[in-house]
């Protein structure tokens, strides 16, 4: 089972959820070298610290346009761990670029790469509230929001959500694959779950605001009686920052 499928079994089953608020989900860094993948929650990424032999990013180079990831879960506790790094360039895959681009504090982040070449074959961007870091630095919490969802689309605040206490088990969040697969999946306090599937290839749009997604960002998906998404609504403004 591909980790980019597991991600979405934890997304509309189990969560761990934080002490301070709503629905928050562990997606501790893991690198797999020898299997071809590595993925972690930027956030909770960030937390383990870089100077420590741990990170997880891609840059993307304006000089010749490559693009390069790397990965690296090293403990000196124990004195061991892995580290992987693939590249690929922003003429040969544009989308994966465009994933690169995007990546932001709400962002978890699966990469594949072919262990024999080097080469990047695919990067998943799941931008979604249950990825938010669980400090708010002092700053008050957002206006409260509850996820709303009826018949064809689901809607709600990404920080308002994450940082609501009595809203433990919603969560809002899309993914985007470089390979170009769109998926939402929204979940309300009383269990509902709302979901949708598109492509890029089909509604570029849709993509483009998918990846759009971050911390203060306002999301409402809309999708049809098939499960495909139409539509993306997102709204950005100051009462919604984190």
């Amino acid at each position: 089972m591909r980790p980019a499928k597991i991600l979405l079994i934890l997304v509309c089953g189990a969560f761990s959820a934080a002490g301070i608020a709503g629905t928050r989900q562990e997606f501790t860094l893991t690198v797999r070298p020898a299997e071809g993948w590595a993925g972690g929650a930027m956030t909770q990424a960030r937390s383990l610290g870089f100077f420590r032999g741990r990170n997880l990013g891609c840059e993307i180079s304006n000089r010749d346009g490559t693009v390069n990831c790397v990965a690296a879960d090293y403990d000196p506790a124990v004195n061991g761990g892995d580290a992987m790094q693939c590249a690929t360039s922003v003429a040969a895959f544009p989308s994966f670029a465009k994933n690169v681009r995007a990546i932001n504090n709400a962002s978890a982040v699966l990469l594949y790469f072919d262990p024999a070449t080097g080469i990047c074959t695919d990067l998943v961007l799941i931008q979604g509230s249950q990825f938010l870091s669980d400090q708010l630095h002092g700053l008050p919490a957002p206006a409260k929001s509850n996820i709303v969802i009826g018949s064809g689309y689901a809607r709600g605040f990404l920080s308002g959500v994450r940082y609501n206490d009595t809203n433990p088990n919603e969560f809002i969040s899309c993914d985007v694959h470089a390979t170009g697969l769109v998926h939402c999946v929204a979940r309300d306090n009383a269990g509902s779950v709302a979901e949708c599937f598109t492509t890029e290839s089909a509604n570029p749009s849709f993509a483009e605001a998918a990846r759009a997604i971050d911390a203060i960002s306002y999301v409402g998906f809309v999708f049809g009686s098939t499960g495909v998404c139409s539509k993306l609504f997102l709204r950005k403004d100051a009462s919604s920052l984190p």
